[in-house]
């Protein structure tokens, strides 16, 4: 039972530090000092494909260069909130589907997985990732926020947002709080409870 125990802790260990790296957004690596200015937002006609991970790990592009080839500028990427829709009242869970949850006019938000909320937890970033999967487990173990999207409608793109999994109430804390997606490119989102981590999302937010 030990052994199995360790075995199961290594592993998750493991994937948690896989899934991690995978998540590096490519702006994330660049200098954070710089003012975000407000711009209004056009969409690109095309998005090409991403810089290379290793190029976006050590930093190798510039700002220039990265809205060049994923055609989004650093302003917009910071300033994506804007357009960020939010929920009106808490968000419960729909009694026909758990991973659809409501909130008080009746909008859908898609629950995603809880790995996929390790961001936007008050605790380390690899303590979430951890507690996630132990969590299915072992309850104690749980997360306290959840993620959720949700298509706009004059876009297609999604908003994003968290919430408390016990009271329903949105995450306003800045630093963990959801973030909007430009995505356009996931026609499956709402049925998976995920976005791509490849094409526009994969280019722009973890």
């Amino acid at each position: 039972m030990i052994y199995s125990r360790t075995s199961t802790t290594a592993l998750v260990l493991a994937v948690s530090s896989v899934l991690f790296i995978r998540s590096i957004d490519a702006f994330s690596v660049m200098d954070q000092s710089r003012m975000a200015i407000q711009q209004p937002f056009r969409r690109p006609q095309q998005v090409s494909a991403c810089p290379s991970s290793t190029e976006l790990r050590m930093g190798l592009r510039s700002d220039e260069e990265i809205e060049k080839q994923i055609g989004l500028s650093r302003q917009n990427h910071e300033n994506r909130n804007e357009l960020n829709e939010l929920p009106t009242g808490k968000l419960r869970p729909s009694p026909e589907d758990k991973s659809e949850w409501k909130d008080d006019d009746g909008r859908t938000w898609k629950l995603n997985k809880e790995q996929n909320a390790a961001y936007h937890q008050p605790m380390p970033v690899w303590v979430a990732f951890v507690r996630a999967y132990l969590g299915k487990v072992l309850p104690f173990c749980k997360v306290p926020n959840l993620k959720f999207i949700s298509p706009n409608a004059n876009n297609g793109m999604y908003s994003e947002v968290c919430a408390n999994r016990y009271t329903g109430e949105l995450v306003i804390e800045q630093k963990i709080m959801g973030t909007f997606n430009f995505a356009t490119d996931a026609p499956d989102a709402m049925k998976d409870g995920k976005l791509p981590t490849t094409g526009e999302h994969g280019c722009e937010s973890p």
